[in-house]
């Protein structure tokens, strides 16, 4: 990783570290989303955002009819739901910015219900990738039993957006946010049962 974006990336983490489950959750809707058109945008088209767009379809369909009687925010573009968007292409060239996602205004059972749903999915998707060489049980410990642990979270978010593959940074606001969801869920969505 670039050393501009690993700054910027360190104090988007410590921005977005306590910013609590709930507006993790409605924040990774809008995220999704963006990532969704941003990708759609650019064309771009590999094994990381087949997987993504699998994620995302599904969390598109799932309850459509419940979510376009009591939520159709969610079919809407994020501008037209007065919601923030560019962060993606932002993010591509290294300029990080999700004090949107901060607002209140972010909260709302369309953001929250679909965010969870994408979590519990992708991370399920990607979750040897989570891992990568690690059993869960170390990779709790790396996060959670260490007194700063923002260099692990960032090793996993460097490893889950894999810019190389792209290059591009435009996966680290999305990744960041699961990771942090991860610890946030005591990786629930990894457990063996799930």
């Amino acid at each position: 990783m670039e050393i501009k974006c690993k700054e910027e990336l360190k104090k988007l983490f410590q921005q977005t570290q306590n910013i609590g489950t709930e507006k993790l959750l409605c924040g990774l809707t809008i995220l999704v989303k963006d990532a969704a058109d941003f990708i759609n945008a650019t064309a771009l088209q590999n094994d990381a955002t087949e997987v993504f767009r699998y994620a995302y379809l599904d969390m598109m369909n799932h309850d459509r009819y419940y979510w376009s009687l009591f939520g159709p925010d969610l079919y809407r573009e994020l501008s037209d739901a007065q919601m923030p968007s560019g962060m993606a292409r932002n993010a591509a060239i290294c300029k990080f910015n999700l004090d949107e996602l901060r607002e209140a205004k972010i909260i709302q059972e369309w953001t929250r219900a679909p965010g969870w749903h994408f979590f519990k999915l992708h991370t399920q998707q990607i979750k040897n990738n989570i891992l990568g060489k690690l059993t869960l049980e170390k990779l709790k410990a790396s996060i959670c039993e260490v007194e700063d642990p923002t260099e692990a979270y960032l090793e996993l978010v460097e490893r889950l957006a894999n810019p190389g593959q792209l290059g591009s940074c435009f996966w680290y606001p999305l990744m960041l946010y699961i990771v942090i969801l991860l610890k946030e869920t005591d990786f629930i969505t990894l457990q063996e049962n799930n």
